[in-house]
């Protein structure tokens, strides 16, 4: 490459730059969405993880059942089971913060909601408080492995939820494996 041919190069970069910061620079700011504007406000449970008292999970055969004490977790059943307090808190919080990607449908035939891996749901969770009682029903992966099909039982709508949950459901599932064989 000759030097002639370099500082034209170094030019037309220089230019370009020059253009381009001379372009991004607009006289109107642009405005920001307010974050109550979230298209996805839609959560499978209505209170928070601090308003549940009791904690159920049903999966894979094995059930956990907890309760809350003083700010902490007990294992009812299993009698025997340690499961730490903090794992139960962290799912717990982890399904009082899940929020809907998406509604992939509200009316759905039986052999629609068994494509989700809902007829027969691979996890039964269940929150409750001294005054309500909801159950989410976890059922099969997108096809792109990056979100669950979930719902409330009792109602029709199947939502697109992220993995969140279902990471702590597997990590409590483990825990439960190891010390019950």
């Amino acid at each position: 490459m000759t030097w002639w041919r370099a500082l034209t190069y170094v030019g037309i970069w220089a230019a370009l730059t020059l253009y381009y910061l001379g372009s991004n620079r607009s006289s109107h700011p642009v405005a920001e969405a307010p974050a109550s504007a979230k298209p996805n406000e839609l959560r499978l449970l209505p209170k928070g993880a601090s308003a549940v008292g009791a904690f159920e999970l049903e999966a894979g055969g094995r059930i956990l059942r907890c309760r809350r004490v003083e700010d902490q977790w007990e294992v009812l059943y299993p009698q025997h089971a340690r499961v730490p307090s903090d794992l139960i808190a962290a799912t717990v919080g982890a399904l009082a913060d899940l929020e809907a990607i998406k509604v992939v449908g509200s009316e759905l035939t039986p052999q629609a909601e068994a494509e989700f891996g809902l007829s027969h749901p691979l996890v039964r969770l269940s929150v409750g408080d001294a005054t309500s009682h909801v159950t989410v029903l976890l059922g099969l992966r997108n096809p792109a492995q990056t979100a669950v099909y979930a719902r409330r039982e009792g109602e029709r709508e199947v939502l697109l939820v992220g993995l969140n949950v279902q990471y702590y459901v597997d990590l409590l599932l483990e825990t439960l494996r190891r010390q019950t064989g």
